[in-house]
């Protein structure tokens, strides 16, 4: 008896685990995922899952074929690439107003 107590906590915890690294990659974040499948039950936790937007993703990473002048202030730092090619350059979140 006392190892079927253990295998159903067990295998409860590892549906909350499961669906807070899901809730991760949402708006609703680990922990608030976590403490609702935790004590609301994982079928709530997949509910509320469900209705919570996903996290838009941010590329570091921006393609230019032209020139880019990645601090207006500063033109020395102005990366200027020829018509034909593409080049992949770096970027900060501040240079696109997330800061």
């Amino acid at each position: 008896m006392y190892y079927l107590i253990i295998s159903i906590l067990s295998f409860y915890l590892f549906l909350v685990l499961l669906l807070s690294f899901e809730g991760k990659k949402r708006y609703i974040g680990f922990i608030n995922t976590f403490l609702i499948s935790l004590f609301l039950t994982p079928i709530i936790g997949v509910i509320v899952i469900i209705f919570s937007p996903r996290k838009a993703a941010f590329s570091h990473y921006v393609k230019v074929n032209k020139s880019y002048n990645r601090n207006k202030k500063d033109t020395k730092k102005t990366l200027k690439i020829s018509k034909n090619d593409d080049a992949w350059i770096k970027i900060k979140e501040s240079d696109i107003g997330f800061a």
